[in-house]
Parts: structure tokens; C-alpha cells; sequence
């Protein structure tokens, strides 16, 4: 409309042809600016740009948040991620669920790859996003092990099991290390002691791997007789000597007979 009514009015004045052209020469000159500008934001070949333009024009944009979230995360730019993961979910909650799972498979992989510094980011993440996941909670604390950070570990498990009072998962992992970790400063036979009695309590005696646990502290703390009564009651409970868990609890009995405890590798 614009062009047309300017070529109209100049048609009927021939003095302003040239004027016109300077005008008309210098807007395309400008929106050839203007797009050069706007090129910038689809030039890297991840779209990154882009979706922090479109932040600069709507900071509530769920969809820029998460896309941002997923490609820095790509990037290997955790923290920066998690800001964006933060914001999406500020924006639409219902998706939080869903972020946890993601970020939880992410630090597998990345465990999986050896890459346990990238993994924890990834569990811490998937924790705060998903409170209720038992599965964060034992794969961080994992993985804080495997990097020496043992007390953040045994406080994160006590933490999730008081979160998830009925997860037997996260009462086994914490009574075992309290129970068997190599590190005597954070050992804690009487707590593994009462933590693997209510849990064997809760499975009602018939769970191995429980009894295990129970059979563990019960040698940590001294109490051999107990550690051996126990120790044979989840032998006689797995009924299955080809297992190879059922020969490791051979190898703990023997230990408990001998008046030794069980220390894990």
C-alpha cells in the first residue's frame, strides 16, 4: 500500500522523482539492515540465538525456556540449563514430572559414560524437580560416593527416606552403608542396626536382601551371634544357592563366624 501510493503520488509529480529515489534507496538500505540484524539469531546451527531472542521479545515463553533448557544441556551448559528448566516450569508446573525423568535419564547416561561431575548435576536436578523420585535420590548419592563426597551422599539418603518413609529402596542403601562403607568415620552400626530392623519389620522377614542389610549391621555393631542367626535366615530365605547374590551371603557368613564384619570394596 505504501509502495503503490508513493509510486502514484510521484507519477503525478515528475519534480520528486529523484528525492523519491533517494528515500526509496535509503528504506531498503535500512531493512537490508534490519534483516542482516535479525540473520544473526539463525546462525548457529543449534538454534541457541534464537530462542534467546525470542526471551529478549517474551520472557514468559515456556516453549523458549524448554527448548533453551534442552540444547544448552546439549552443550554441556548444566547450570545455565537448569536456569531455563526452572523458568519453564515456573511457567507451566505440570511439566515438572516430566523434567525429572529427563534429567534422571541424562545422568544415566552420563554415569554410564563416565562422566560422574555431569551426572550429578543431572540427579541434583532430576531431585528438585521431582521430590518424590526415590530413583533420583539413589543415583545421586551413587554417584557422590564414587567421588568421595560420602557425608553429602548419607545425608541426601536420610533426607529422601524421611521424604519417602516408605521407600525400602533408599532404607537398604542407607542402613548398608552405614553399615559397610570402607570410611569408619562414616560408619554407623547402631543407626544401620535400627534402620534395617523396621526394614526387615516392613518386608516381614521374608525379603533376603533385607535380612542381608539387618545381618550386616548386626556385625558392624559387634553383635556376631545376631550377624550369624540373621545372615543364615536370608540364605534359607533366597533358597536359591546358584544366585550369585546367595554366594555373596555365603562369603558375609563366613566373615560373621569368623568375628569379622563386612566391609564394602
Amino acid at each position: 500500500l505504501v509502495v503503490g501510493s508513493s509510486a502514484q503520488a510521484l507519477q503525478k509529480n515528475p519534480t520528486w522523482l529523484f528525492g523519491g529515489r533517494l528515500v526509496g534507496a535509503g528504506v531498503v538500505g535500512l531493512l537490508v539492515l534490519a534483516s542482516f540484524d535479525q540473520a544473526r539469531v539463525y546462525g548457529a546451527p543449534d538454534n541457541v540465538p534464537l530462542w534467546y531472542d525470542t526471551l529478549e521479545k517474551n520472557p514468559d515463553a515456556w516453549l523458549a525456556h524448554n527448548n533453551l533448557a534442552r540444547l544448552l544441556s546439549d552443550r554441556g551448559d548444566y547450570r545455565q540449563a537448569m536456569v531455563h528448566l526452572r523458568e519453564a516450569v515456573r511457567i507451566d508446573p505440570s511439566y515438572r514430572p516430566v523434567y525429572g525423568q529427563a534429567e534422571l535419564a541424562a545422568g544415566v547416561d552420563a554415569a554410564q559414560r563416565n562422566l560422574h561431575d555431569d551426572a550429578v548435576l543431572h540427579f541434583q536436578h532430576a531431585v528438585e524437580l521431582d521430590p518424590e523420585s526415590q530413583e533420583a535420590y539413589l543415583h545421586l548419592g551413587r554417584e557422590l560416593f564414587l567421588l568421595g563426597r560420602g557425608t553429602e551422599a548419607l545425608a541426601l539418603w536420610r533426607e529422601g527416606g524421611a521424604r519417602l518413609p516408605e521407600s525400602n529402596a533408599l532404607a537398604a542403601t542407607l542402613a548398608w552403608a552405614w553399615a559397610t562403607h570402607p570410611d569408619p568415620n562414616l560408619r554407623d552400626p547402631q543407626e544401620a542396626v535400627e534402620l534395617a530392623r523396621q526394614l526387615c519389620g516392613r518386608s516381614q522377614q521374608r525379603d533376603a536382601s533385607h535380612l542381608d542389610v539387618l545381618a550386616a549391621a548386626y556385625a558392624a555393631a559387634g553383635a556376631f551371634d545376631e550377624a550369624v542367626r540373621t545372615a543364615r535366615e536370608a540364605i534359607a530365605v533366597s533358597g536359591d544357592s546358584a544366585d550369585p547374590a546367595s554366594r555373596e551371603r555365603e562369603t558375609r557368613l563366613k566373615l560373621y563366624e569368623s568375628g569379622r564384619p563386612y566391609v564394602s570394596p
